[in-house]
């Protein structure tokens, strides 16, 4: 038999290529602030975990978002939720950013460059 690989997914959502990663991102919803553990990063979201709902599911209103890159740089910036799913019976809350600095910007462009650069280098 000859594996053929399969073609993209039509309903494919994401904008850019996205890396693993493993930092946690506070999110503040007005008063409510949680902590959450980040999967995956692209120049145009990332991907958390989330215990709960709580409301978190409302695309409508804008998360402020605060995260360490694991080369130390500090990233503020603001989201919405995209979209949401369920991964091993966790929910996953996909973030588009929508207000993100230049600064910023380069700096999770270049960690993720790194990233695929070591990916590629070292399998």
């Amino acid at each position: 038999m000859i594996d053929v690989p399969l073609p993209p997914r039509q309903d494919e959502r994401r904008k850019s290529e996205r890396v693993a990663v493993d930092f946690f991102v506070e999110v503040r919803r007005g008063e409510v602030i949680t902590l959450h553990p980040a999967i995956d990063l692209s120049r145009h979201g990332l991907y958390l975990l989330a215990t709960d709902d709580h409301g978190a599911l409302d695309s409508e209103v804008t998360l402020d978002l605060d995260l360490t890159l694991p080369t130390g740089v500090q990233i503020h910036t603001q989201g919405f939720i995209a979209y949401s799913d369920d991964r091993l019976g966790q929910r996953g809350l996909g973030i588009e950013f929508t207000e993100l600095s230049p600064v910023d910007q380069d700096a999770i462009g270049r960690f993720i460059d790194a990233s695929l650069a070591a990916r590629r280098r070292f399998g």
